[in-house]
């Protein structure tokens, strides 16, 4: 539950965007995408106690069936938000889920879902997750590496958008640091022989290894490794979780450092996690909409029923001018200071080029000051003439 304040900031963030112009709602449904139909029972279970309604799909393998069944089942139902799991025979249909509930501005909570793709916002705006994505495991590297004081490593990752952002994430945490990545191996993913490629770390004075791979691709790194002789003492191997998971972790040599998320496949204690964030969010969005407002029935100031538009728009505008014959001349007033009929007060700023006359009011008259007047008198507005600073036109604004 530790993660769950700090989706819960997100997830009402994400909601308050999407249904700001919504009434409070009488009823409440959460859809999920599921892996199993046992899980649609432990989602239902806790979705009824929060008093909200639950509908559930299990999630299929095609994603495009997937999609499909999220229009069908829960974007028809109106869910105010989805609840999406990881099939285990498919890495597309989650994305899917993601897509079609982003096109619906519905948010997604994925409860399994670790994939770097969903942590780009230009893509899944309202994707939030209670499992960190895999490249946050470069974190744990580094700790590592500081606490054995290991500063030169081989880095190893497929070259898949994951093991790009496992590249990029390490790559920043050690940009200011002592570390140093003395090679760096991209594989391809699925590969069945890595012989060659670890062999490129024989002129490599690091005996440190950084192995970030699939479970499957780690049973032929370490089937390879130990046939170079490259599992004994003095190397080092730091390896992704799922490199010390199911068929890997049984043939993985000893003294592998690896790590697990605790509770990380526990899809039951994240399903409910999830309902959890999904109902402190709706909690806090809608328990704040009980203030009911009757303004038909207010007397405003003045004895009107009429909501005042609560501002002023000014009729008096500054008006900036320059001289020019025969639009503006600029006179000086008469001995009282006034301006003769057909003329209006015009301030000369200081610091001028208008010498003597700086910061004296002068009288303006011509063609654009008749044009001032007469618009004036029809548009309803008054207005104070001034002299321009510099005496130039200036330039237009590009």
């Amino acid at each position: 539950m530790a993660a769950v304040p700090g989706l819960l900031v997100c997830f009402y963030c994400v909601m308050a965007s999407v249904y700001a112009q919504s009434a409070t709602p009488r009823i409440i449904t959460i859809g999920a995408t599921l892996s199993s139909r046992k899980h649609e029972d432990v989602f239902a279970d806790a979705v009824n106690k929060t008093g909200y309604r639950s509908t559930s799909l299990v999630m299929e393998a095609n994603p495009i069936r997937t999609a499909l069944l999220v229009c069908e089942k829960l974007v028809s139902q109106k869910v105010y938000a989805v609840i999406a799991s990881h099939p285990t025979d498919s890495d597309l249909a989650p994305v899917s889920v993601s897509y079609t509930s982003g096109f619906y501005r519905i948010p997604v909570i994925g409860i399994s879902n670790r994939e770097s793709i969903f942590s780009d916002k230009n893509i899944h705006q309202s994707f939030l997750r209670t499992v960190p994505p895999y490249s946050q495991q470069a974190d744990v590297w580094f700790s590592i590496l500081n606490y054995f004081k290991w500063k030169h490593v081989i880095l190893i990752t497929s070259s898949d958008r994951d093991g790009r952002a496992m590249l990029n994430k390490f790559e920043t945490l050690v940009e200011d640091s002592d570390v140093k990545i003395e090679k760096y191996l991209p594989y391809q993913p699925g590969t069945n022989n890595v012989t060659s490629l670890l062999a490129q770390t024989e002129d490599v004075e690091s005996r440190v290894l950084l192995l970030y791979c699939s479970e499957e691709d780690g049973v032929v790194f370490y089937r390879d490794a130990k046939a170079l002789n490259m599992t004994r003492y003095g190397f080092v191997w730091i390896v992704s979780e799922q490199a010390v998971t199911g068929k890997a972790l049984k043939v993985a040599p000893e003294g592998v450092l690896g790590l697990q998320l605790v509770n990380g496949s526990n899809e039951d204690a994240h399903i409910h996690d999830a309902v959890a964030v999904v109902k402190a969010g709706l909690t806090t969005m809608f328990g704040k909409e009980n203030i009911k407002i009757n303004g038909d029935q207010i007397i405003w100031p003045g004895g009107e029923t009429k909501r005042p538009e609560g501002f002023n728009i000014s009729t008096r505008l500054k008006t900036v001018t320059i001289e020019m014959h025969p639009f503006i001349y600029v006179l000086d007033a008469q001995r009282d200071g006034s301006c003769r009929e057909k003329q209006v007060p015009c301030l000369v700023p200081n610091d001028t080029n208008y010498g003597s006359n700086a910061g004296e009011m002068q009288c303006c008259e011509g063609f654009c000051i008749n044009l001032l007047k007469q618009l004036a008198q029809k548009l309803n507005f008054t207005y104070d003439v001034h002299l321009v600073k510099d005496g130039k036109f200036g330039t237009q604004e590009r």
